[in-house]
């Protein structure tokens, strides 16, 4: 068990801490690619403890700005999506993905405050000293972001330092594969901390408690069953995370293997997959503290997905009324003023 201190260390992802600094090192998956739409409107967002706003350009490139205008503070939600750029509704400044501002309509010509006038002028937002900056400031006002970026179906967000020259997103194998090869099957809000969320990920002692059958002779849809409940478990470190094994011994006595493997920092490949090669993964972005972002998604690398296909902009089955995974309960009416209002 971990102490108070360690699990403080562990769990707070916030600005300044040593586990939120670490995980900005990485990309953050955010958002299904349909959710934004070029010139469409913005989405509020929570990662790593802060509230931003998600939107798509007129070229379609995704781009994260803090939800408040730097110029009065004015939440950029409702800003006006359009011509390339993020326009305020209060005072009319519109920012580009890159954060730059590139109108001020009420600001005259000769205003020093204009897009090209010089100087850097103070941090936007009230934005601490070392807080990384959107690109190398080159006026004075800019809406404070981060990179965006697409990879695999999902929008994913940079906020660590290198805005300038972020490391690349990572390669997973369901990015490479063709769409049909892959299937986004849910999307949720988790009241918990990351490490809560990911840890049942990981934990292949409690399958078969948690997720068994009341009786063996039930049928296999009421849950899985092994008599062995006392996994010895055997570990492997690799360059990319941890893989382990779960060893039990059946009745007959052959040999069961369940592994499961952890890819640092927020996911895990659970044998969840079928028997004809689909292959699982489950991702834990942290929103903040006590929330996080739980997504699942499943791939054949030499095949379609043959399963039955859920709507995509909703995760449902065709017919099924309001459920979004197997397990899990209706969609939520849209929550106005939320993050992840939607979902």
């Amino acid at each position: 068990m971990l102490s108070a201190e360690e699990t403080e260390l562990l769990c707070r992802v916030g600005a300044g801490t040593p586990m939120g600094e670490l995980m900005r090192q990485y990309w953050m998956p955010v958002l299904y690619d349909w959710e934004l739409e070029p010139d469409g409107r913005p989405l509020r967002v929570r990662v790593l403890g802060e509230d931003l706003i998600a939107w798509r350009d007129s070229q379609g490139r995704p781009g994260f700005v803090a939800e408040n205008c730097p110029h009065r503070g004015a939440s950029l939600f409702f800003g006006r999506n359009e011509e390339a750029g993020l326009r305020c509704v209060y005072h009319g400044w519109k920012f580009d993905v890159d954060g730059r501002c590139v109108d001020m309509p009420n600001e005259p010509a000769e205003s020093n405050f204009y897009p090209g006038a010089s100087g850097a002028g103070p941090r936007p937002g009230g934005l601490e000293e070392g807080t990384p900056p959107m690109a190398n400031a080159n006026h004075k006002v800019r809406a404070f972001g981060y990179k965006g970026s697409e990879y695999g179906g999902i929008v994913w967000v940079y906020m660590g330092p290198r805005q300038d020259d972020p490391p690349g997103v990572p390669q997973f194998e369901w990015g490479l594969v063709p769409a049909d090869h892959r299937q986004h099957s849910h999307k949720l809000i988790y009241e918990c901390n990351y490490m809560q969320a990911l840890e049942g990920e990981l934990d292949t002692t409690h399958v078969y408690f948690l997720h068994s059958r009341l009786r063996p002779e039930l049928p296999a849809k009421y849950g899985s069953w092994v008599d062995d409940r006392a996994a010895r478990l055997y570990v492997l470190s690799t360059d990319g995370g941890v893989l382990y094994g779960g060893k039990r011994i059946e009745e007959d006595g052959n040999t069961y293997w369940r592994t499961t493997q952890f890819l640092f920092p927020i996911y895990g490949m659970f044998p969840g997959g079928r028997d004809d090669g689909t292959v699982p993964l489950s991702i834990y972005t942290p929103i903040d503290d006590g929330h996080t972002l739980h997504m699942g998604v499943f791939w054949h690398p030499a095949k379609p997905i043959d399963s039955v296909r859920r709507d995509p902009r909703t995760g449902r089955l065709p017919g099924e009324p309001g459920v979004l995974a197997s397990g899990v309960g209706p969609m939520k009416p849209e929550q106005k003023g939320r993050y992840f209002a939607n979902w």
